[in-house]
């Protein structure tokens, strides 16, 4: 597509998930069971706007997605997250009571012109589509960073357009935040 695609989530129980996902009659589309990680990402089909990604980690402080060398930065930069992921959707409530089936958590509340759910150190917001020919799917991320002046001087200077705290890359918006 034209932006992001997916969300990664992690667990400390993949076998766990995958049987209840599984009860819930949502397919997988792939998954991996390495040594050091499991993975499944569901059909985006039986959850929408997104592939969502369960994933272990063994250890979970490990990352071999990152690549061999992938370590936790110290300090605050260390702590820099993906916040949020905001998506559009042609039935915005419809898709967000999904998720929260699917991923467990409390129904989506109202937020502004759409609905949002609360992850655990996070959210995901749902927003109607322009039009109904318009494609559902990720429209943006929400970043919590160390120095977010520093990240948004960076992305001027690189002749990203920014408006606010908001970097308009092609096919997403990322806002940038405080830690």
């Amino acid at each position: 597509g034209d932006s992001g695609y997916m969300l990664i989530l992690q667990t400390d129980d993949l076998a766990r998930e995958r049987q209840r996902l599984s009860a819930l009659g949502v397919r997988s589309v792939w998954q991996a069971d390495l040594d050091d990680i499991a993975a499944t990402h569901l059909h985006p089909k039986d959850v929408g706007g997104a592939i969502i990604s369960i994933d272990q980690p063994r250890p979970a402080s490990a990352w071999r997605w990152g690549g061999p060398n992938w370590q936790i930065q110290p300090g605050p930069a260390g702590r820099q997250r993906v916040r949020g992921i905001h998506l559009r959707a042609h039935q915005p409530q419809a898709m967000a009571e999904r998720w929260a089936q699917v991923l467990v958590l409390a129904p989506p509340e109202a937020a502004g012109d759409g609905w949002r759910l609360t992850l655990d150190a996070g959210f995901a917001d749902f927003g109607a589509t322009a039009a109904a020919s318009q494609p559902e799917g990720v429209t943006g991320f929400s970043l919590a960073v160390a120095d977010p002046s520093a990240v948004l001087d960076r992305a001027r200077a690189s002749g990203v357009p920014v408006v606010g705290s908001v970097m308009r890359l092609p096919g997403a918006d990322v806002t940038i935040a405080p830690l």
